[in-house]
């Protein structure tokens, strides 16, 4: 019974380590195209979901909806994040769970102009390092159109707008 249960984890063992090696170059492969920068294992760093979960006190949230080619619109939202405050940042994304957040100095390291498939489940969250503010793009296809839903969460990004 003993030998069976250990085969069970080698196997398990294994499987895992199938998995990290293949998904680990797609993360690197996603973050180089929704970066400005050339990204690296060293890079990634781990942070709980309990830190980052506790780490924006304010519920002060901005929440809005555009087009995903408006890149133009959301280029000057994130100029107003800029403006609004600035900062070492991590970037989250649906495989930083398993490989770990990106660190990034600022969010001007972050590719406004990425594609809609530059991600694979279409969800980026850029999150200030003393954890004050986050910003989530939420992106998806709804009835042959593709839209980019944006929530800012924070004292300071809460307070940037959508401009129409």
């Amino acid at each position: 019974m003993v030998v069976g249960i250990k085969k069970i984890q080698v196997m398990e063992k294994q499987k895992h380590n199938l998995y990290q090696k293949r998904y680990l170059q797609d993360y690197l492969k996603e973050l180089n195209s929704i970066t400005n920068m050339e990204v690296n294992v060293g890079m990634l760093e781990s942070l709980t979901e309990d830190e980052r979960l506790k780490g924006i006190v304010s519920k002060k949230v901005f929440k809005d909806k555009i087009l995903f080619h408006d890149k133009e619109n959301l280029l000057l939202f994130f100029g107003q994040l800029l403006k609004l405050k600035n900062g070492k940042a991590y970037i989250y994304t649906t495989y930083s769970k398993e490989f770990g957040l990106l660190k990034i100095n600022g969010l001007e390291d972050f590719n406004v102009n990425f594609n809609f498939n530059d991600e694979h489940a279409g969800l980026i969250s850029i999150i200030l390092r003393d954890l004050s503010n986050e910003l989530t793009l939420d992106f998806y296809e709804e009835e042959d159109e593709y839209y980019l839903e944006v929530q800012s969460y924070g004292d300071d990004w809460s307070k940037a707008k959508i401009l129409d």
